[in-house]
């Protein structure tokens, strides 16, 4: 099979990021990728109704990107047996003239390592014990029988593992005499040596970005990994690549509205699940059509694809939105995060979090505690600002709720505000559209 190519949204995925990466895996998949859907956070309680809904399971928990010992092809030596005689072991070593051997047991698992200045300390002490039968010959005979489990080391070695990263790998490596150390999986069964050599080669994991095009948004390792292509509909980020890669930016309301678009000019008929999830990511994007950032494309492709789903939209929306109003048990720091993106602006790092209820009303409970933990935020974590979007559907208003290093930071883009930490704005659901814009232009 072909390597597997990760397809994955934000951190703190929304449902588009969630919606769109399983959608666009779904095309390449039939286009003959190995593509994998991946997340790069917790589903949150909007996208998870409509998982459950579409009954499809969530995209794949992704750490990382970063170089793994997995992604080498290991030096294949092979195990000696606990009971291998040490003459066939001295024959062993001679031949691979590469330092130790692995003595694995009957069931695969690593049980030491064995190098020839073991068996010469063994013979010394075996010497040494008069062990004897009275001839040089008789002596020799009997110790070349005794088993390579009387000269191997049980313990004083590293190991790697699959899921070390290269770098700690390097460092172990570097450290090891030899430069070579075995690789044993979660069980302790042996698959391998490692040398330093061997980490120059390592398959780069490869990669499409969907949703988002920020370093401060994407998978952890990007440098390390083969990013092949961005699928977005926000501004262009900071994300840089040594070589041209297809790069898909429209102004539209969702990124699932591109998606849908490479389905239609592949010849792709999205099965009605999938349809499911692109509507869904639409509707929830553009807040059902009513967010600025909505287009004619939006509305139009939303209305399609509803149509091969089987859903009714004002209905559908409706449940779905109420599923992800729903704050019950979330801690302050879950309902940051819920929906939040991090942005460096003129060198400046924002938090902005975004969070959908039916009314303000609804919300003033958690209010005072949201607050004090984007304070805590801002010096925990290095913000100039933390602002967390709270937007009531049913009332068509928004709340700011802000936390500043700099006082007067986010009046500058929003001119005089009600109070020291939040103000009030009308018609505004839209993040990408009617937040990040105005704090770029102010404090570009």
């Amino acid at each position: 099979m072909s390597q597997t190519v990760y397809v994955t949204g934000h951190r703190n995925p929304d449902t588009d990021s969630i919606c769109s990466s399983l959608s666009y895996a779904a095309l390449k998949r039939a286009l003959g990728m190995n593509a994998v859907a991946a997340r790069l956070g917790k589903v949150n309680r909007e996208t998870a109704f409509i998982l459950s809904h579409f009954e499809v399971d969530p995209p794949e928990l992704l750490a990382s990107v970063r170089g793994q010992v997995e992604d080498i092809t290991l030096e294949e030596i092979k195990p000696l047996s606990p009971s291998t005689a040490l003459q066939t072991a001295l024959e062993a070593l001679y031949a691979e003239k590469s330092g130790p051997l692995p003595v694995a047991d009957a069931d695969g698992r690593l049980a030491g390592l064995v190098s020839a200045g073991d068996i010469a300390a063994l013979a010394l002490t075996y010497l040494s014990g008069g062990e004897a039968d009275g001839t040089a010959a008789g002596l020799r005979q009997k110790f070349q029988g005794l088993p390579v489990s009387d000269a191997m080391r049980t313990s004083g070695y590293d190991v790697l593992h699959p899921a070390d990263y290269i770098s700690d790998a390097r460092a172990t490596l570097e450290a090891d005499s030899a430069g070579r150390v075995p690789v044993v999986d979660e069980t302790g069964s042996y698959l391998g040596f490692c040398t330093l050599a061997l980490l120059e080669t390592y398959r780069r994991k490869q990669v499409i970005l969907v949703d988002h095009s920020e370093r401060t948004q994407t998978v952890d390792g990007l440098d390390e990994a083969d990013l092949l292509e961005i699928i977005d509909h926000h501004r262009i980020g900071d994300i840089q690549t040594p070589g041209p890669i297809y790069f898909r930016n429209e102004p539209v309301g969702c990124s699932a509205t591109i998606v849908t678009k490479l389905y239609d000019e592949n010849g792709v008929v999205p099965e009605p699940k999938i349809a499911g999830l692109l509507c869904s990511a639409i509707l929830s994007d553009t807040v059902k059509f009513k967010s600025p950032t909505c287009t004619p494309v939006d509305k139009a492709t939303a209305l399609r694809l509803a149509d091969i789903a089987g859903i009714d939209i004002d209905g559908y929306a409706k449940q779905m939105f109420e599923a992800g109003a729903s704050l019950e048990g979330m801690s302050p720091d879950e309902i940051i995060h819920n929906d939040y993106k991090e942005y460096i602006i003129s060198g400046k790092k924002l938090g902005i979090s975004q969070v959908t209820m039916a009314t303000l009303s609804s919300f003033a409970g958690y209010r005072e505690p949201v607050l004090f933990r984007s304070a805590e935020m801002l010096e925990q974590e290095g913000y100039a600002a933390v602002m967390v979007i709270v937007t009531a559907i049913l009332d068509e208003q928004t709340e700011v709720l802000f936390k500043e290093t700099e006082p007067g930071l986010v009046a500058l883009a929003f001119g005089d505000t009600k109070d020291d930490c939040s103000f009030l704005m009308e018609g505004v659901v839209s993040r990408k559209k009617q937040i990040v814009p105005r704090l770029t232009r102010a404090l570009s």
